[in-house]
């Protein structure tokens, strides 16, 4: 059990620096502006914006799958100790509910 509470913090750990380091957004973001500067025949600069598709991370999902990785790797920590199994099947369930709003943010993106 502790293996995998480890795993778990692990996991909630590499997701918050995957946040840090795609530009902590705010919303996840599908879509990424590339503006490219070029000179037309005349010599004037023209700018063309265009479109990218992209998968940056925002808050989000970053906080619920956290919260969800970070309240599993506690419950499985406290599942291991008999006397505290009902404190850890809330944070399990609770961990589950995080990592599943985060799942329903990552498809919300995708979809729209």
């Amino acid at each position: 059990m502790k293996s995998l509470a480890l795993l778990s913090f692990m996991l909630a750990l590499v997701l918050g620096g995957l946040w840090l380091v795609q530009g902590n957004h705010m919303g996840t973001l599908g879509e990424k502006a590339v503006r490219t500067v070029s000179t037309d025949d005349f010599g004037d600069e023209v700018e063309t914006i265009t479109w990218e598709d992209t998968l940056e991370i925002g808050l989000d999902v970053a906080i619920p799958g956290i919260g969800g990785f970070g309240l599993l790797g506690v419950g499985l920590l406290l599942l291991a100790n008999p006397v505290r199994k009902k404190i850890a099947m809330a944070a399990l369930a609770l961990g589950s509910l995080g990592l599943v709003g985060a799942v329903a943010s990552l498809v919300l993106a995708f979809l729209g």
